[in-house]
């Protein structure tokens, strides 16, 4: 698979959290109204700015989950996104329908949780800025050389 090559089952919880969040800020992006009445509805502060902000976070940590590329520094604000979803949208519930209903409309909320902190524990960051690789390439191809001489 092209999305996966490192082992076990890493790959396949990056595949599905990337793709829950991909779904997610896509839909945004194209019912953003819907969305943003949604907010309204909710009482959310600034309903259309707020949309606009998840719709570019989940779209770029979806991408980057995708790809395996900063994976903890990306998990971490879906992280953030999903417990605020929970506490914003999800724990009234409990207030006017219930716990039974509030339980079961916040299951994928809940998952989302786990499979983020098992992404964030499990993932190392490799942070390495661009120039420091082609700098660093260019030590070794260097050391190389001398070796071979």
């Amino acid at each position: 698979m092209v999305f996966c090559r490192e082992e076990g089952s890493n790959c396949l919880i990056r595949l599905a959290v990337g793709y829950v969040f991909l779904v997610a800020g896509i839909q945004k992006w194209l019912f953003t109204e819907r969305f943003v009445q949604h907010f309204q509805e909710m009482n959310f502060p600034l309903p259309a700015l707020s949309v606009l902000f998840l719709a570019i976070v989940e779209t770029g940590c979806a991408i980057l989950i995708l790809m395996n590329r900063y994976v903890r520094s990306a998990a971490l604000p879906l992280l953030i996104i999903m417990v605020v979803a929970i506490l914003w949208a999800k724990l009234p519930l409990f207030y006017t329908k219930g716990l039974w209903t509030m339980l079961n409309e916040s299951r994928i909320d809940v998952i989302m949780i786990l499979l983020l902190l098992y992404l964030l524990k499990t993932h190392e960051q490799r942070v390495t800025l661009p120039i420091r690789t082609i700098y660093g390439n260019m030590i070794n191809k260097r050391e190389e050389n001398i070796r071979k001489v």
